[in-house]
């Protein structure tokens, strides 16, 4: 019996010893050692971007772009989907015999997504609008095409709360000037609910859409008409419309030439955050332009973030800690071509950290999103300085950018 007592001790202290070295290990690590860390490249033997991203309910990626390497055409609408270890789990593509990309995407309320993007494999035009229903398994449920006989383009969409969703783009065939932003709202079957041209008489584009607070839509882009105050060339802007899609407000804002708006969100406090591009006097620069614009469309605030080198935002949210996030390409100088950067600013346009993803050719990012674990992740295009070529890139970071 005192053999048995003292083997009975033995195993409760090693036990117990195992339990202390885990816990240990446990609390000594920081967080930043349980967010997962990766870069991956998704392709073929040919060009394939990513150009926007979302995450979904299981803690998946889903992402949509364009492929040269798959599919029927030239170029095809390409969707991934990953988990949470950039492991693909599927991917699909959609399309005809000529050109067609994705080029947003976004959740619909049955678990599956929506794609916006544009193709000349089928429609009126040149190129129409695509718009592509899938289940959560990348299997098609509807498809469909908008346009006329001209070029016309989708680059965002977002869900709205009836459950369909907001378009924007640029129309050739439709409007009063040469190239018109639009607004196109579909239920959730996808059944065209109205369509609407906003911006001035010549040439404007969106680039990014959402549903405001009060019902209406917010769109961002780039203006350059000669019945509104903008300088000679294009102008960023940000148009407010109402419900049914009549524009209530437009601001512009610009410094010299060819500045664009290519992403906004709406903040924790109903404002718009906005990033984008705004062109040098005439040297042939841009620099990373972050802008505020309130409620009402009064310009709040217009910086050129880190003067000096060539660079452009692509994308931006506000962080579960107010702060905001940027992607977006640089060019750091002439032996290296161009960067996929990642850069977090604070609410009073101070640099918390900048980080820097690529070789020594030509990578770009596009969209980025802060993840259930505080990390971010981001898609674009890595270059293959070899051959040239491209691949989907897709980079999981922790919430200081690293990868490592």
């Amino acid at each position: 019996m005192h053999n048995y007592f003292e083997a009975v001790i033995f195993i409760m202290k090693k036990e117990l010893t195992i339990i202390i070295i885990f816990l240990f290990f446990l609390f000594s690590c920081s967080e930043e050692d349980v967010i997962k860390k990766w870069e991956k490249c998704f392709g073929g033997s040919e060009d394939d971007i990513g150009y926007s991203l979302i995450d979904t309910k299981d803690n998946k990626y889903v992402v949509v772009g364009m492929t040269e390497s798959y599919g029927a055409g030239s170029s095809d609408l390409f969707i991934i989907k990953t988990d949470e270890d950039g492991r693909m789990l599927w991917k699909q593509t959609f399309g005809g015999t000529g050109a067609d990309e994705g080029r947003s995407i976004c959740s619909s309320n049955d678990e599956g997504y929506v794609v916006a993007g544009f193709t000349n494999s089928s429609g009126a035009g040149d190129f129409d609008i695509y718009i592509v229903k899938i289940d959560s398994y990348g299997n098609e449920e509807w498809s469909k095409t908008f346009g006329g006989a001209e070029e016309d383009k989708a680059f965002a969409i977002s869900d709205t709360s009836d459950g369909g969703y907001i378009i924007t783009g640029y129309t050739h065939s439709y409007g009063e000037g040469n190239r018109n932003m639009f607004l196109l709202k579909l239920n959730c079957l996808g059944d065209k609910e109205w369509f609407k041209t906003l911006g001035g008489n010549e040439t404007d584009g969106g680039y990014a859409v959402c549903e405001t607070s009060d019902g209406g839509y917010a769109v961002s882009g780039y203006i350059y008409s000669d019945d509104l105050p903008v300088a000679t060339y294009s102008d960023a802007c940000l148009v407010k419309a109402g419900s049914l899609g009549n524009q209530e407000w437009i601001t512009i804002f610009g410094a010299y030439r060819g500045d664009i708006a290519r992403s906004f969100c709406i903040t924790s406090d109903d404002n718009f955050i906005i990033t984008g591009s705004s062109g040098g006097p005439w040297d042939g620069s841009y620099d990373l332009m972050m802008a505020k614009i309130d409620s009402l469309g009064n310009l709040i605030f217009r910086d050129a973030i880190r003067k000096g080198t060539v660079d452009a935002g692509s994308s931006i949210k506000e962080t579960k800690n107010g702060d905001f996030i940027i992607t977006g390409v640089v060019s750091p100088g002439a032996v290296k071509s161009e960067d996929l950067y990642l850069i977090l600013i604070s609410p009073e346009r101070e640099e918390r950290w900048y980080r820097n993803f690529g070789n020594s050719k030509y990578d770009r990012g596009y969209d980025v999103i802060q993840t259930e674990d505080g990390g971010f992740l981001v898609t674009g295009e890595y270059t293959y300085p070899e051959t040239g070529k491209t691949d989907l890139y897709l980079i999981k970071t922790d919430s200081n950018g690293k990868t490592k």
